[in-house]
C-alpha cells in the first residue's frame, strides 16, 4: 500500500546568533521574536504539524538557547515530541544537521530554517511524504538570489544543480531555495563526506549544498516545488520591518514558516 502520511521527524534549524537583530536579540533570540501573537519557532512548529510530524529536533546555540529551550517546554501545548540539541561552535548548517543524526534515525524527514514564508501552507502536505524535495521560489530581486542556495531546475520535476552564489554573474537560475526541505537519511552518508572539506566551506561554515549536489551526482533524484509570495528570512531588523509591514497590510496571517 502507498505510503500517504508525512515524515514523522523533523529538524528545525534554531542555532544562529542573531546578530543582525541586535539590539532586539541581545535579550531575546529570534525564535522568541512574537509574530501574529506567538514566537516565530511556533509557527514553524505548528507547520511541521500540520503536515504530520510527530517528533521534532531543535538545533540551539548555548547562549541564548536554553531561553528558548525553557519557553518551549513550559509553554509548548502541542502534540509534538520536542527534543534539544546544541550547537557549541557556528561552524554550519551541514554540522547543524548532524548533530541530530541520532535522532532521526531511519526516518525521512523534514529541514526547517523557520523562515518567513506564509504561502508555504497552501501546498498539498502530501508533497512531504516521498523525501528529497526542495522548495524553491522564484525571483526577479538580486536580494533573494545573491548569498543564498540557487537551485536550477529541471522540467521532469528534479533538481540539476544548487549553489550558493556570492556573485551576480554566476548566477544559475532565478530559483532560490527556501526554508523548507525534505530528506531521506542518505543525505547523512553525503554530509559525512563533505564535513572535512574545508576548502569548501562558506565563510568558515559547512554548508549542505555540496552534500546535495552529491546526491543528485551520484544518481538520487532531488524533486522541487516552487511555492512563490511574500518570503524573508528575518535575519535583521530591516527584513522584521517588512515582515511586519506585510502583516500589517494584509491583515495577519496564519501560521507560517
Amino acid at each position: 500500500m502507498k505510503n500517504t502520511s508525512s515524515p514523522p521527524k523533523a529538524i528545525i534549524l534554531a542555532a544562529a546568533a542573531g546578530t543582525r537583530m541586535r539590539p532586539l536579540s541581545k535579550f531575546l533570540p529570534k525564535p522568541l521574536i512574537p509574530i501574529v501573537g506567538k514566537p516565530m519557532i511556533v509557527h514553524s512548529i505548528n507547520f511541521l504539524e500540520r503536515v504530520g510530524v510527530k517528533e521534532i529536533c531543535i538545533t540551539l546555540e548555548p547562549n541564548m538557547g536554553p531561553m528558548i529551550q525553557k519557553s518551549l517546554e513550559n509553554g509548548y501545548e502541542g502534540l509534538c515530541k520536542l527534543h534539544f540539541v546544541y550547537q557549541k561552535e557556528r561552524n554550519g548548517l551541514g554540522f547543524a544537521i548532524l548533530k541530530c543524526k541520532d535522532l532521526i534515525g531511519n526516518s525521512n524527514f523534514i529541514v526547517s530554517f523557520h523562515e518567513f514564508h506564509p504561502s508555504i501552507n497552501q501546498l498539498d502536505k502530501n508533497i512531504f511524504t516521498k523525501g528529497n524535495l526542495l522548495v524553491v521560489r522564484k525571483s526577479g530581486q538580486l536580494g533573494d538570489l545573491l548569498g543564498k542556495a540557487n537551485v536550477k531546475i529541471k522540467t521532469d520535476g528534479t533538481v540539476e544543480r544548487i549553489a550558493e552564489i556570492f556573485d551576480e554573474k554566476k548566477l544559475m537560475t532565478d530559483y532560490h531555495l527556501t526554508g523548507i526541505l525534505v530528506f531521506t537519511p542518505e543525505i547523512f552518508q553525503a554530509l559525512e563526506i563533505y564535513k572535512n572539506r574545508r576548502d569548501l566551506y562558506i565563510k568558515g561554515e559547512f554548508s549542505i549544498c555540496d552534500s546535495i549536489q552529491h546526491l543528485i551526482d551520484t544518481g538520487t533524484n532531488i524533486r522541487w516545488i516552487e511555492c512563490g509570495g511574500f518570503y524573508k528570512n528575518a535575519n535583521s531588523l530591516q527584513e522584521l520591518d517588512e515582515v511586519l509591514k506585510f502583516l500589517y497590510h494584509n491583515g495577519g496571517c496564519g501560521d507560517n514558516v
